[in-house]
């Protein structure tokens, strides 16, 4: 494989060659032939060699002759070419003796009463100077010399406004003519294309005498001139210059240009070509030995190479081979593990549905249950009431000695009886609550209220129990300036009633907060106590339904035994307004139940003052 890059890499520059020269009539011979129309007149500039001459016969020649002879072929447009000096030319065409001037080069102006058409190529024009001068670096530095420029020419209507004052310009009607003008020192310096020049100045000798500057004076323009009343012609020379023909007119160029200077070269240059080129021919086969040499050992090796390759992918064929059963058994496994598992994912959303079937019928029946045992509850607790009072207003005023004793011990049996009765009332409401609340069911009477206002129901509503508290204090402390809620307000006394109830029965002596305080999005409403504390494996716990916190023996009171609901029914309603509730607690040192609330959206501070102790 390398030797045949290094065999391709010698015939490269043959294979180049060949494919320069056969690039433009391949573009010819592979192009449609369109209908012959009309011919047409056209004129290039005569004495251009090499753009435009004539050859010894008489003919038009040179790279703008070929270009656009190739041009005729591609199109179908006949085209009938003559040779003229510029300003002849411009004649002929303002006369009606041609139809167009090809090859005229422009600044973008066209000369009165013609038209441009679209430009097609651009031509550097540079200075010549005699070698005679110094110091010559552009047009600016010709003042008082003789400057040569082509007569009806473009760039001799520009350098008559660019010129420095006391040049002169003299027009000579062809760039041969100019040449020879400027090697008879008729002129100091001249403009013309370096090619032409170069031409030109190689077939009087005068070539080494007149240098040029580096870089061009102008670009011009290169394109078809016509009559204005004659935009046809402009649009018939224009159709066929696609991207095959500037590549076709850069073909030409560089052949033309090898062509000029082995035609026109002083021999003695000549010959220095010709030892350059023996020269590299003799590098070139010295190079072509050592490449051979390098081909052979080149070779060699990489025989050695392939052979190891070879080992190497039959290595790696087998292994391939192995990962290929390795990756088929990993697929089967795969396969047999996924359809196992979609078994038993079946299974368990078979067992899933049927515990929420079972839970929702658990949680229907138990709110049906209590719903029924209302009514007789209710009734229990009346005449339970009743019996109460009749007995203690009726019996016992008329009992004495050991019946007043038994008649006192049946008293403390109804109280203890509508004691339970009020407390498996409870226990039905909550859960009646807590079922409405996860059913959807529950009916909120949402309004704009002061906290203020509920923290002060919620302290009536536990007066009772602080009564009986002898060792224990309830302090309160409200904020003042707090904003309205928009919330159930017998829903935030039911959470503040929890709370409170929750901290006095867990605390047998020493003191109980509620502090409210408004927060940057809400308010704060925190519950502090200094009971026993609650063990941070039950701070979550405790907010679940039925659950209930175990105390120390020492510690549990006998009225210290809840429903385990309390707590569930006020996170579902302080989630429900978009609030959030949590204990923080330490063992022995009591706890912090805190609620937070947003504030109504409508909401105004309240400037009254809140505050009270109990």
């Amino acid at each position: 494989m390398r030797t045949d890059r290094l065999s391709l890499l010698r015939r490269g520059p043959s294979l180049l060659l060949a494919l320069l020269w056969v690039l433009p009539w391949a573009c010819v011979w592979c192009s449609p032939e369109a209908a012959t129309a009309e011919t047409l007149r056209v004129v290039l500039e005569s004495a251009r060699a090499p753009l435009s001459s004539r050859d010894q016969q008489g003919r038009p020649h040179g790279m703008a002759v070929e270009f656009w002879e190739t041009w005729s072929r591609r199109s179908g447009v006949s085209l009938s070419i003559s040779m003229l000096p510029l300003y002849d030319a411009l004649q002929a065409l303002r006369q009606g003796e041609a139809d167009a001037v090809l090859e005229y080069a422009h600044t973008g102006q066209a000369p009165p009463g013609l038209a441009l058409g679209k430009s097609y190529a651009n031509l550097p024009v540079f200075l010549f100077f005699s070698q005679k001068l110094s110091g010559i670096k552009d047009v600016n530095d010709l003042e008082g010399l003789r400057l040569g420029v082509v007569a009806a020419s473009a760039e001799a209507a520009t350098m008559a406004e660019r010129v420095p004052f006391g040049t002169v310009l003299v027009a000579y009607p062809t760039t041969e003519a100019l040449v020879a003008a400027a090697s008879l020192g008729e002129v100091h310096a001249f403009l013309a294309p370096a090619a032409v020049a170069a031409q030109h100045l190689a077939r009087t000798g005068a070539l080494e005498e007149f240098p040029r500057l580096r870089d061009p004076v102008l670009i011009m323009q290169v394109s078809v001139l016509a009559r204005e009343e004659n935009a046809a012609v402009l649009t018939a020379l224009a159709g066929g210059m696609d991207e095959a023909m500037f590549l076709e007119r850069k073909a030409i160029e560089l052949a033309w240009r090898g062509h000029s200077l082995t035609q026109d070269m002083p021999w003695r240059v000549l010959g220095a070509v010709l030892l350059v080129l023996l020269g590299l021919m003799a590098a070139v086969l010295c190079w072509n030995r050592q490449l051979q040499r390098r081909v052979r050992l080149a070779t060699t090796e990489q025989r050695s190479l392939n052979d190891a390759l070879e080992e190497e992918i039959r290595t790696r064929r087998a292994a391939e081979e192995e990962l290929a059963r390795l990756n088929r058994l990993l697929e089967f496994r795969i396969v047999e593990r996924t359809k196992a598992l979609g078994e038993k994912a079946l299974q368990l959303q078979h067992v899933n549905e049927r515990l929420r079937r079972m839970d929702e019928a658990k949680t229907a029946f138990l709110a049906a249950v209590s719903h029924e045992l209302r009514t007789p509850l209710t009734s229990l607790r009346g005449f339970s009431k009743l019996i109460r009072k009749d007995f203690e207003k009726s019996v016992l005023p008329c009992l004495q000695g050991d019946a007043l004793t038994r008649a006192e011990r049946i008293l403390q049996n109804l109280i203890i009886m509508d004691a339970e009765g009020d407390r498996l009332s409870r226990l039905i409401n909550d859960y009646l609550d807590l079922s409405r609340i996860e059913a959807g069911r529950m009916i909120w009477r949402d309004a704009e209220i002061n906290p203020g206002d509920c923290v002060q129901h919620a302290l009536r509503a536990v007066a009772g129990q602080v009564a009986e508290k002898t060792h224990l204090d309830l302090h309160v402390d409200t904020a003042p300036g707090l904003p309205t809620l928009h919330i159930d307000p017998d829903r935030l006394e039911q959470v503040l009633i929890n709370l409170l109830s929750n901290a006095l029965k867990f605390t047998p002596r020493g003191e109980v907060w509620l502090r409210t305080t408004a927060t940057p999005g809400g308010v704060c409403f925190a519950v502090q106590d200094t009971g026993p504390g609650i063990a941070e494996t039950d701070r979550e716990r405790i907010f679940d339904k039925f659950e209930r916190l175990i105390l120390d023996d020492t510690l549990q009171t006998p009225d210290a035994v809840g429903t385990g609901l309390g707590l569930s029914i006020c996170r579902q309603i302080v989630e429900h307004y978009g609030g959030s509730i949590r204990v923080e607690s330490e063992p022995g040192q009591g706890s912090t139940f805190i609620v937070e609330l947003p504030v109504a959206e409508s909401a105004d501070a309240l400037d009254e003052p809140q505050g009270d102790n109990a």
